[in-house]
């Protein structure tokens, strides 16, 4: 019923480790925990916060501490009232004076001028950086780049490992999804169609759409795979303007074409993937993935298998391509140049890690070509491989129809 709208942001954390409130509620055990709340309450249903505070209690009394976790109840909607106040009150008093005695006080009837509220007069400090806490509380790596083979290599398992472990712990199939429907989609021009329909492991139902030449050459036709661009409107007979014996497979990852969601219900997901430790971007390389892993083996031998992603698409593909070690290069067009930028996809945790340009040249030695000018902010991934002896690995074209594989 997306009650997670009503909610504000400071009731929830980023949850990396996907915990369950209970859990929290478990590392305050067994220091005194009191949980006062309206049992019609919109936000926090009475059936969830009693569940939550059962389960508290059996971890309480496991250590010996059941009377230090309790819950006090009124019958009101969200927010406090003097029988829940003095219930606090009397808890604090319990619990850090040692004073038992009732509570028969409330709060003041009156509301207390500004100026008693202030903080240092209401002038801040000239000094105040409170809008870059998270830079100040959170050291990001530096985003200069190892320039030897070596180097690179001890760089690469140790951030590649933190990455997987940080951000994506769960975003690479741990199996080939369960299909629902493989049909042909009939043929356009010299290209022949054929769209799978599949369930992913949460189960959303989405599609993947491939073009492959009608004619089969003499060897096996190398594969560039992209998520579908938000911005298309006609998904039929859809596929990438590749050369004619490429083939493309477009999936129609969620929150596009079939699975497109509105401005409202996005926000929503948005947030409910996050209290997953998971992120709606972070699931559209899922589906990526799971696409690639079944119809890879459809296809019986494929050359290069290559994905694309274009502007605000092309961190889907980075991070699809540094999760499956099948994609043998990344093409990129128009790529953004820093997770900074609020409009640019968001994984959780992922700047502590490295950003957009240092987590691309996690993929060394694997190909990397640019599709038009190569960004400013990626010159540094180019000079990476160049200092390893495999600066012939990076490359620009001008339209992805030059794209060709690289024979070794």
């Amino acid at each position: 019923d997306r009650t997670v709208d009503g909610h504000c942001d400071c009731a929830f954390w980023i949850n990396l480790h996907r915990w369950c409130t209970p859990d929290v509620g478990a590392l305050i055990a067994p220091r005194p925990l009191l949980v006062a709340s309206g049992t019609e309450d919109v936000l926090w249903r009475p059936q969830a916060f009693r569940e939550v505070m059962a389960r508290l209690r059996r971890q309480y009394q496991a250590l010996g501490a059941a009377e230090s976790c309790a819950l006090v109840e009124d019958h009101t909607p969200h927010g406090y009232t003097p029988v829940l106040r003095r219930a606090i009150f009397a808890w604090f008093n319990r619990h850090l004076k040692g004073d038992d005695r009732p509570v028969v006080d409330d709060v003041t009837p009156f509301v207390e001028p500004e100026e008693n509220l202030l903080v240092f007069g209401g002038h801040p400090p000239a000094a105040d950086r409170m809008r870059e806490v998270e830079r100040l509380l959170i050291r990001r790596p530096s985003p200069a780049l190892p320039t030897t083979a070596e180097g690179l290599r001890i760089w690469q398992a140790e951030t590649l490992s933190r990455l997987r472990q940080t951000t994506f712990p769960a975003t690479a199939p741990a199996a080939p999804p369960r299909l629902c429907e493989s049909r042909a989609a009939g043929s356009a021009g010299d290209r022949s169609g054929r769209t799978w329909v599949f369930a992913t492991a949460d189960a959303v139902e989405l599609r993947a759409h491939l073009m492959q030449p009608a004619k089969a050459g003499p060897a096996a036709a190398p594969l560039v795979a992209a998520c579908l661009d938000p911005a298309v409107q006609r998904v039929f007979c859809c596929g990438l303007p590749v050369a004619a014996d490429i083939q493309s497979l477009v999936v129609e990852v969620r929150d596009t074409g079939a699975t497109a969601l509105g401005a409202g219900l996005r926000n929503t997901a948005r947030r409910l993937y996050m209290n997953h430790g998971q992120t709606l971007p972070e699931r559209q390389v899922h589906d990526l993935l799971a696409a690639l892993a079944l119809v890879r083996p459809c296809l019986g031998a494929v050359g290069t298998v290559a994905v694309y992603g274009k502007g605000a698409m092309a961190p889907q593909a980075i991070y699809a391509a540094l999760l499956d070690p099948g994609i043998d290069e990344i093409i990129l067009e128009d790529p953004p140049a820093t997770h900074d930028d609020p409009s640019v996809a968001e994984f959780l945790a992922v700047l502590q890690v490295g950003d957009l340009p240092q987590n691309l040249a996690l993929a060394w030695p694997r190909r990397i070509t640019f599709v038009g000018a190569v960004p400013a902010a990626y010159e540094a991934v180019g000079d990476a491989y160049a200092g390893s002896g495999h600066g012939d690995r990076v490359r620009r074209i001008g339209a992805l129809a030059e794209w060709r594989p690289v024979t070794p």
